[in-house]
């Protein structure tokens, strides 16, 4: 019995040390599998982390240089508008009157409705007293027209930003818009064309292959042929598409070359047959007059619109494409979307994003500028030149998109201010002293600070201007004696009670697009007052009661 007792306590012990050396075992093998895992799972968190680390640093840079490109319009449209300004300001009465009636010819071009009895009330011809005020004729070089979809506002916004401080004084641009696909669509057509007067507007089926390009010649002829009321003549037309980066002023300079008559001109393809390629191409503007008049081009609208304006330059020339003018400039290009842009030919092609369009802006603009970049880059050291754009500022405005700007009142009024410590706008004591949000300014030193301020960088949360309150009275040591109060930053009218006011730097409360398109037409509008006045008073007759300037033939 004692024996059986004493193995029985030996196979107790050796079965505890063997659980005892399996659990040891097992522990230490389970530690290295863990460590191994843990160790592949940082390593891929490093990666993620560079990676994310990459982006935010490309979406920094992207950032960045789209605001220093919207800058540069920005600069480029102040001083578009103060000289516009002293221009009028010098103008005698009669040249206004003048003015007046050319900008009506060419801004409503684009006018649409489909309800016909709603547009009359628009139309009627030129009165004799009128026709003898109309300025000469104005002969231009070149018409551009791009067809676009009615929906695709942004881009036509993308394009007009680009070409407006690049194209010659002699040359104009157009869209031409099918039928809108809704109510709203149609609505804010006519808002887009209202504010920048640049859209042509077709009774017609979207789509360049079902005669829309036809129809875009059509309407042309009828607006500015020899027998329209139009001041402008056009040398050429050339149609490009809403993807094609047209290149100035090298464009226009070759056209400038081209003679007046029978030019059919772009890249000559001969495939499936003889045509120019659709992503740009121009005619000289008696061909323009031959298309509207020619049965031949009537009859045959449908097809690629390339090919379908080729086959009517065909027929026009007997068969023949002898004298059609090619140039390689036309395509020498390299498609967007490959990189290594070259702006040494007349257009770039494939820019169907929004982004692809914008990164050849920056390409062609920037590239002027490298010697600014790199000495900035070399700079980037100290801290503080490490911006690469070349501009600088000596005040920043925040506004609302709800507030509209009267210029160049405002403008005029920042450039009387100091440079430094300058925190400006319509001062308010409620809850605590502060500048109000629909529109204030800092000069640049201040702007500085707050980049650098750790009172600033702690205190982030609550209502915008109340907020930046907060660091000027941080940074003025709790007083706003300094703070430069102008009643024209208040002096309004909110644009919902109506009598808008634009003796003030601002008018508040737009907040739909159909309130804002009423302050661009009242303000536009109240030049031409006596014009208004003058229609109101014939209202009785049926046929003036429209309170537009504009009238149509």
């Amino acid at each position: 019995m004692k024996n059986t007792a004493n193995r029985s306590k030996i196979w107790i012990g050796m079965f505890v040390v063997v659980a005892l050396f399996l659990t040891i075992w097992i522990g230490i093998y389970t530690t290295v599998i863990d460590r191994e895992e843990y160790g592949k799972l940082l390593l891929r968190i490093e990666e993620l982390e560079e990676k994310e680390k990459q982006f935010n640093d490309e979406r920094g840079t992207l950032l960045h240089q789209t605001g220093n490109l919207q800058s540069i319009n920005r600069e480029l449209k102040l001083q578009y508008n103060t000289i516009k300004s002293n221009w009028l300001k010098n103008m005698t009465a009669d040249q206004l009157v003048a003015y007046q009636i050319q900008q009506r010819k060419k801004a409503w071009n684009g006018f649409w409705r489909k309800d016909v009895d709603y547009a009359r009330e628009y139309i009627r011809p030129d009165t004799e007293e009128e026709r003898q005020m109309k300025p000469g004729t104005d002969r231009r070089l070149v018409l551009f027209f791009v067809p676009t979809p009615a929906d695709r506002q942004n881009k036509r916004n993308l394009i007009r930003e680009t070409y407006r401080y690049e194209m010659p004084p002699d040359a104009d641009l157009f869209f031409i818009t099918g039928r809108p696909k809704d109510e709203t669509t149609a609505r804010n057509l006519d808002m887009e064309s209202a504010a920048f007067g640049d859209i042509l507007s077709l009774d017609h089926e979207e789509g360049m292959d079902n005669g829309k390009t036809y129809e875009s010649f059509i309407l042309i002829e009828r607006l500015f042929g020899r027998n329209s009321t139009s001041p402008y003549r056009y040398d050429f037309v050339v149609k490009t598409d809403d993807d094609t980066f047209l290149v100035f002023p090298q464009l226009t300079d070759y056209i400038n070359t081209l003679r007046r008559e029978r030019a059919y001109f772009g890249w000559v393809h001969n495939h499936p047959s003889y045509h120019v390629q659709g992503r740009a191409y121009g005619l000289s503007w008696d061909l323009v007059e031959w298309i509207s008049k020619s049965e031949f081009a009537k009859n045959h609208t449908v097809g690629n619109e390339d090919l379908v304006t080729g086959s009517w330059m065909l027929n026009y020339f007997q068969g023949s494409h002898n004298e059609w003018i090619h140039n390689y400039k036309f395509g020498s290009y390299r498609p967007i979307n490959e990189g290594g842009l070259d702006f040494d030919g007349f257009l770039l092609h494939n820019a169907k994003t929004q982004w692809s369009w914008l990164d050849v802006v920056k390409q062609k603009r920037w590239g002027r500028r490298q010697a600014w970049q790199e000495w900035y880059k070399e700079q980037g050291s100290t801290g503080t030149l490490c911006s690469t754009s070349p501009y600088r500022y000596d005040f920043v405005v925040k506004t609302d998109d709800d507030t509209f700007l009267v210029f160049p009142q405002l403008t005029d009024y920042i450039n009387t201010l100091r440079r430094e410590r300058a925190y400006f706008g319509w001062v308010h004591n409620h809850p605590s002293y502060h500048v109000q949000g629909r529109a204030y300014g800092l000069s640049w030193d201040l702007v500085e600070w707050i980049s650098k301020s750790e009172f600033a960088k702690n205190h982030t949360v609550g209502n915008e201007d109340l907020v930046t309150g907060s660091w000027m009275l941080n940074y003025f040591q709790g007083s706003h004696n300094e703070w430069i109060h102008n009643y024209k930053f208040g002096s309004y009218r909110p644009i919902n009670e109506g009598g808008l006011d634009f003796d003030g730097f601002l008018l508040h409360n737009a907040k739909t697009q159909w309130s804002w398109l009423d302050v661009v037409k009242q303000k536009r509008w109240g030049r031409r007052q006596a014009w208004q006045e003058w229609y109101k008073e014939q209202g009785s007759t049926g046929t003036l009661c429209s309170t537009s300037p504009y009238r149509y033939d």
